[in-house]
């Protein structure tokens, strides 16, 4: 049966773009993904002259196989997750800089940002380094055959070793270039600004610093204040505003006790 169209279809674009979801084809607007596309429509328009559908791609797989670019292990889900972020966010993994040894395979950023995005978390360079040292991560981290795995680090104990995680020279996607200023406008304003999350972080991060700096003026007094903590409802995470109102309460309680000691003396 002969082409029912000298011109490529809506619907054979659809049939494409599934049969390349199935078989791992680079699809994606890139160069690689181009230039699988025009190979596809050049063959079926003019050497099979057949419409393009999923029988006939199925069909022609061994004639077609040898000239198609296909994803790396990987490579698919990275990518999806990386075109779900800010530019603000892609221009940071772009240019985090990883423990040394890591390296930048799609397998190890598929696992960093998976856990991330699991936890809403945004992409930092701290978000990142807390990524590593998770063990629901580790076990899909590559490492430099030189290079011993680091034990759970606190990201603020980073080293920077000055090499960008995904190299230095990290070309933008094409189609990502139109929105890029505006996204990148809109992601430093916010930047600009702290969020909620981070204030309520330093919020929470005085008020633990305070509570475990109490004293009583006894050491039966500061045990007292030190068995304290109130939990978040639900959970058993330390609340540690309520936890530092509660120790200050009774502190207070001990002063109290002690002033009408000496008054009924």
């Amino acid at each position: 049966m002969a082409r029912s169209n000298s011109e490529i279809t809506p619907a054979e674009v659809q049939a494409y773009a599934k049969f390349c979801a199935k078989r791992g084809i680079i699809h994606d607007g890139s160069e690689d993904g181009s230039r699988n596309a025009d190979f596809i429509a050049k063959y079926f328009v003019n050497i099979w002259k057949e419409d393009i559908t999923e029988q006939n791609l199925n069909a022609a797989w061994d004639q077609i196989r040898p000239h198609l670019k296909f994803y790396a292990p990987n490579q698919q889900e990275a990518n999806e997750l990386i075109n779900k972020l800010s530019a603000e966010e892609q221009k940071v993994l772009a240019e985090w800089k990883a423990p040394r040894g890591l390296k930048s395979t799609h397998r190890v950023v598929a696992a960093m940002l998976s856990w991330l995005a699991a936890h809403g978390f945004r992409v930092t360079k701290e978000n990142l380094q807390l990524a590593v040292g998770q063990n629901r991560v580790q076990p899909f981290l590559e490492w430099d055959e030189s290079a011993t795995p680091p034990k759970p680090v606190d990201a603020r104990q980073h080293a920077d070793d000055g090499t960008p995680f995904l190299g230095r020279d990290v070309n933008e996607p094409r189609w990502k270039r139109i929105q890029r200023e505006r996204e990148e406008r809109e992601a430093k304003d916010a930047a600009s600004r702290p969020s909620a999350a981070s204030v309520q972080s330093v919020t929470v991060r005085e008020a633990q610093k305070q509570a475990e700096q109490l004293r009583g003026n006894t050491h039966s007094e500061t045990e007292q204040l030190m068995r304290i903590f109130v939990t978040t409802p639900g959970t058993s995470e330390i609340n540690w505003p309520d936890t530092l109102a509660s120790r200050l309460q009774m502190q207070r309680a001990f002063q109290k006790h002690r002033e009408v000691a000496r008054f009924v003396r």
